[in-house]
């Protein structure tokens, strides 16, 4: 059996969402203030915008959902971030997946300008309170009824992020295959994206983490300049950053700690296949595109220019 895989879900994966809403809902309908009644009603649209309106999670074994998590600003306590929605299916329980769900949520977070996540929970229930404990959420003190469900009490936790940061580190290749199937292969199952060149000796693999979660991917092989064959030249391939986080400058900074290594080995330029829709990254940041370069990928068949940098 496979290990848990996490990650963010786009609102398209609705049914994904609702169907482990429930799963948790009818399993622990003390943990919620939604009742399985009321989420019974809902229909593709309600589903749609609660996904849209969070950053949701969920964890995935061979296919199957296991568990999810969400991650959203709190309604009326501006700055605040909340992690909501919080479920692990029973048997995947004291198996790291709560863990990972709280720290892809708790990541998100941070990316957002937070400082802590809160939570609340039900006291209840000592599992769940036990989780939250271990991996770091202490009592506020505050206490909250829900003026809809007025019997149960849920108590304040947080977990602080300070001392978190976005770091860059060299990986092992397959380290990297779950963000890259995800974001460059339409989270296919079937695609291919292990590289026969990601175990040579030379070919250097970058990840890009906040705190334990990993959210950039970036990988590099020597090749030969389409540019100018005779100058040292490498490859960039598989340059990902997770759905949830984009657009925030960390694939930026993945990059320019691997072009410092790359100089410090005496290459000269570097270039990649850049997907269409990732030009104006690459050209805010130096790279060069080459004319009557464009073409459609024999991967996923989106249109490509090829670009360059000389260092």
């Amino acid at each position: 059996m496979s290990s848990p895989l996490i990650r963010p879900i786009t609102e398209d994966d609705w049914a994904v969402v609702r169907d482990i809403r429930l799963e948790s809902l009818a399993d622990e309908p003390s943990a919620y203030g939604l009742t399985l009644e009321e989420a019974l009603g809902w229909g593709e649209e309600k589903w749609r915008e609660r996904v849209a309106a969070r950053a949701v999670y969920v964890a995935e074994v061979d296919g199957r959902v296991v568990g999810t998590a969400n991650g959203a600003p709190h309604d009326s306590q501006p700055g605040d971030y909340f992690l909501f929605g919080m479920y692990v299916t029973p048997e995947w329980r004291g198996r790291g997946v709560g863990e990972g769900l709280i720290d892809a949520a708790s990541a998100w977070s941070w990316c957002q300008g937070a400082r802590h996540i809160d939570l609340f929970v039900n006291s209840a229930l000592p599992r769940a309170v036990g989780l939250y404990t271990k991996v770091g959420f202490t009592p506020t003190g505050e206490i909250h009824t829900m003026p809809e469900r007025p019997g149960l009490e849920m108590v304040r936790m947080r977990r602080s992020l300070e001392g978190w940061e976005f770091s860059v580190r060299p990986v092992a290749a397959e380290e990297l295959y779950p963000l890259r199937r995800r974001v460059l292969r339409f989270n296919d199952p079937t695609r291919v994206v292990a590289d026969p060149r990601d175990i040579d000796v030379d070919t250097r693999h970058y990840g890009g983490f906040i705190g334990p979660r990993l959210v950039v991917s970036a990988s590099w092989y020597p090749s030969t300049s389409p540019v100018d064959p005779e100058l040292p030249t490498w490859q960039l391939r598989y340059m990902a950053t997770d759905l949830d986080v984009q657009g925030l400058g960390l694939g930026r900074t993945v990059i320019e700690v691997a072009l410092d290594d790359l100089r410090a080995l005496g290459v000269q330029q570097v270039w990649a296949n850049g997907r269409d829709t990732a030009l104006g990254f690459y050209d805010a940041t130096g790279w060069k595109r080459v004319p009557g370069s464009e073409h459609l990928s024999p991967e996923t068949q989106l249109p490509h220019t090829v670009i360059y940098r000389s260092l």
